[in-house]
């Protein structure tokens, strides 16, 4: 929602992933969107919208004519080049598409200044002929940073994170000169990662400092076609109450009664494996007081057969019939049962004790995990208060990192529900809005249905998309909507 303060003016969107930069700025999607003041409009020419039809999407509607807050159903089928229905794929997307549905007396077609067909410029025999990427390709959230020691200068470390909500860990090695970059995060709003480097022993030791974005430079270049505007005299934006409600529906006080789960039974089956061979819990043998460095030197003689040195450092459980543990690999270790990559060993020389709930030892075969779970698993839970600092051990400190913001959900009125009271009236300008919708691929099609509001109008249905094989589409089709 804009608020009435915003100053009006030509406002810019853009969009680009960091593979994009490589084929230089002018490459990245920007899209001018023009604000008006709160009394303008957009002058109408009295010249009629064409429809645009496209050869490989069709939209069907129930009828052709619909009365105000009647249900609309549309169907959308896409087909591929040869106009057979776009279905029966075995994997993966028809494609990916976005539709919205206004009212076209209230929003009034603009220049696009550039759409899909002309700004998706980059294609796939271009990126085949890249050998050196100066930006890298990024999957998920991620972040950069660089670690310097208590002296502030710039140091190689490996690094142990721990995410708490949900629950990671993360091992990452820095440069020579104390740089890393970590991807691959699938995070929403914030989260907070505590952190220690691989010298903390008491207390913390060292700091990592984040590091900005690199962001293309902010050049936008003014569209070239001017809106013409006039000054209505009078306040041209309605809200509704679909887009900003006056009040909330409180719920009802719900009571939830429960009993505890015995914790002894818990940490024997909470393991996504089962039972382990041998488990060790802080209660049993007091973590918290024998002092170890690390969970690697801790368990050194705890579990039969297992073969623990950590000066080399190496871990592995020894098999009946004379077996060298040369000729096998280590134990698949995981964290909350999240498996962790790299070295077992150091993946357990970088754990406090402190913060261990329990640890289970499987020296089977474990078929669960594939070949990771070939040599046994160690499974290692942390304790639940470690989410809180005050309970963390004194050597960690903290990351607040950024992620994805979370989308808004749209929301429509639903006229078919008596329950809710509809007695105030229907303005919106947006009548539906999907921007990611899902076709189904073993029909090629998707049916969905939303209401009509209190205004006599034309509404205008706008498809953008690609199809799975590349085709760019855009389909641009109207329905009538009477009060009779």
């Amino acid at each position: 929602m804009l608020p009435d303060s915003l100053k009006a003016g030509t406002y810019y969107l853009r969009a680009y992933t960091n593979l994009q930069r490589n084929f230089g700025d002018d490459k990245l999607f920007v899209k001018p969107i023009p604000i008006l003041n709160i009394t303008d409009k957009v002058e109408y020419t009295g010249e009629p919208e064409e429809e645009q039809l496209s050869d490989q999407l069709t939209i069907t509607t129930d009828k052709q004519e619909y009365k105000t807050r009647e249900k609309i159903t549309l169907t959308l089928q896409l087909k591929d080049k040869n106009g057979n229905p776009m279905a029966g794929l075995p994997t993966g997307q028809v494609g990916n598409f976005s539709i919205s549905v206004t009212d076209a007396s209230q929003v009034l077609k603009v220049p696009e200044w550039g759409t899909i067909e002309d700004k998706l410029t980059i294609r796939k025999e271009e990126i085949n002929k890249i050998t050196n990427l100066k930006y890298s390709l990024e999957y998920g959230v991620g972040f950069s940073g660089q670690f310097v020691n208590d002296k502030g200068k710039p140091e190689k470390t490996l690094l142990n994170f721990m995410q708490m909500k949900p629950r990671n860990v993360l091992l990452v090695e820095t440069d020579g000169k104390g740089f890393f970059q970590q991807a691959g995060l699938n995070i929403y709003d914030t989260a907070t990662f505590y952190y220690k480097a691989d010298k903390a022993k008491d207390l913390p030791y060292g700091n990592v400092r984040l590091l900005e974005r690199n962001h293309p430079a902010i050049d936008f270049a003014q569209p070239d076609d001017k809106i013409n505007v006039v000054e209505a005299g009078s306040v041209q934006r309605i809200f509704s109450e679909y887009e900003k409600p006056k009040d909330v529906t409180m719920l009802k006080e719900v009571e939830v009664k429960a009993r505890r789960i015995d914790p002894e039974v818990t940490k024997k089956t909470k393991s996504a494996y089962g039972a382990p061979d041998v488990l060790l819990t802080d209660q049993d043998l007091g973590l918290e007081k024998k002092g170890y460095p690390n969970l690697l030197y801790y368990i050194v003689g705890k579990v039969p057969g297992l073969d623990v040195r950590p000066d080399i450092p190496s871990i592995a459980f020894t098999r009946a019939g004379g077996q060298s543990i040369s000729f096998q690999g280590g134990p698949l270790v995981t964290v909350n049962d999240v498996p962790m990559a790299g070295d077992p060993a150091q993946t357990l020389s970088m754990i406090n004790p402190n913060n261990v709930e329990s640890i289970g030892f499987t020296k089977r075969v474990n078929v669960l995990y594939g070949s990771q779970g070939a040599f046994g698993v160690i499974s290692i839970f942390l304790k639940n208060g470690i989410s809180e600092q005050t309970q963390t051990a004194p050597n960690y400190r903290t990351l607040t990192i950024f992620g994805y913001s979370k989308p808004g959900k749209w929301i429509g009125p639903d006229y078919d529900n008596s329950k809710v009271d509809h007695s105030a009236g229907d303005y919106r300008s947006t009548i539906y809005w999907n921007p990611e919708i899902a076709i189904d691929k073993n029909t090629g099609d998707k049916t969905f249905s939303f209401f009509a509001a209190d205004l006599e109008s034309t509404y205008r249905i706008e498809v953008w998309g690609v199809a799975r094989d590349g085709s760019l589409i855009h389909f641009v089709y109207h329905v009538m909507v009477n009060s009779n």
